[in-house]
């Protein structure tokens, strides 16, 4: 009897087991390329960008035969990728779209995000300039192209184009604030995230927050020269960001006996530190203006503008407070401020719109 019961034990095993295998291989089997082209597709408009990603890729390396939708698959990992700043696996995907898929319907969008790559993230005036030319020659010129070029002289040229970096921080004051879903990144091109490191605008440095003797510091890297140096009182640096210049590093550093903060500046060229502002109440995230003579800093939940000299500060809104705030970036021209702001496991964003503050005379 016991000879029976065990041999019935061991059968059941085996059958459970063949059953597992053969669910895992009809798994295996229901994995197709058009499935994982609409979960993919799903996790995009979710806003899940890693998941999409992440399938989007798998289509690509796993099935190379499948044509159908594969000009789709690789605009769209391109643009997800160009949105979460992962600037050079976006530039290879998009030169396989303009070289592959010619005629692709969104191509001129690729070639516009092409240019903007080369000019911005990973400067290249050889292949921004052979990108232009494509562009001019397929498409007729418009604002768009003249835009990303607006952009690329105001990073390399003290050119202005706003009446907004002449005023002193005094007389700016925030006109309106609009709640937006996206914008455009073209229009906000120096972004202030917290990172531990930070690439400048022109490429050719990051500044590194990391440990030494057990104490954090900030170090700026020279990437041509592969040279790395510790930054002048940057113990306890946090939340460095780069001036549009390339030239200046702005961070925090905060004391934690006191609850103050100070708000630092770093000149590279003169090797200098120097302390702007200090105050409780401060928040992490920093953001230079365009023509690098302003920062704009969250302090005692209102958004406050202070000049590099840091002789000068004003208040220009306490509309919008200043916890959770994840992302920071002035607009080319001066006249508006992004904001964006964790909101459960959304980000919304913000834009305040900048103007010459209207004084009240009275007698």
């Amino acid at each position: 009897m016991r000879e029976n019961i065990l041999i019935f034990i061991i059968f059941l095993c085996l059958v459970s087991g063949c059953n597992f295998l053969t669910q895992s291989e009809e798994r295996e089997m229901s994995e197709t390329p058009e499935r994982l082209f609409n979960l993919a597709n799903e996790a995009m408009i979710k806003g899940e960008k890693e998941i999409a990603i992440e399938l989007y890729y798998k289509i690509l390396e796993k099935y190379p035969d499948f044509k159908k939708y594969r000009p789709d698959v690789l605009y769209r990992l391109g643009i997800l990728l160009f949105k979460s700043d992962r600037y050079e696996e976006a530039e290879k995907i998009f030169q396989q779209l303009i070289t592959k898929y010619k005629n692709y319907p969104k191509i001129k969008n690729v070639y516009e995000k092409l240019i903007y790559i080369y000019i911005q993230e990973l400067p290249d005036p050889a292949k921004a300039e052979k990108i232009k030319e494509i562009y001019k020659t397929k498409f007729k010129v418009g604002n768009k192209l003249d835009e990303i070029e607006k952009t690329s002289i105001l990073l390399n040229s003290k050119e202005i184009y706003h009446e907004i970096f002449k005023l002193d921080v005094s007389e700016i004051e925030t006109i309106k604030v609009e709640k937006v879903h996206s914008y455009d990144r073209e229009f906000f091109p120096v972004q202030s995230f917290l990172d531990l490191k930070i690439f400048s605008p022109d490429r050719k440095y990051f500044v590194e927050r990391k440990k030494e003797n057990g104490v954090y510091f900030l170090f700026l890297t020279d990437v041509s020269k592969n040279k790395t140096s510790k930054i002048k009182d940057s113990e306890n640096g946090f939340g460095q960001q780069w001036s549009w210049d390339s030239k200046s590093i702005v961070f925090t550093v905060m004391n934690w006996s006191t609850k103050e903060r100070k708000i630092k500046l770093y000149n590279i060229k003169n090797n200098n530190t120097k302390i702007i502002f200090t105050g409780k109440n401060i928040g992490d995230l920093l953001c230079f203006s365009p023509d690098n003579s302003k920062i704009a800093f969250w302090y005692s939940d209102a958004l406050w503008l202070i000049n590099n000299t840091g002789k000068k500060m004003s208040m220009i809104c306490k509309k919008i407070k200043g916890n959770n705030i994840v992302m920071m970036a002035w607009s080319r021209e001066g006249d508006k401020i992004l904001v964006g702001k964790k909101m459960d496991d959304n980000i919304d964003y913000y834009i305040f719109y900048l103007g010459r503050k209207e004084f009240i005379i009275t007698k």
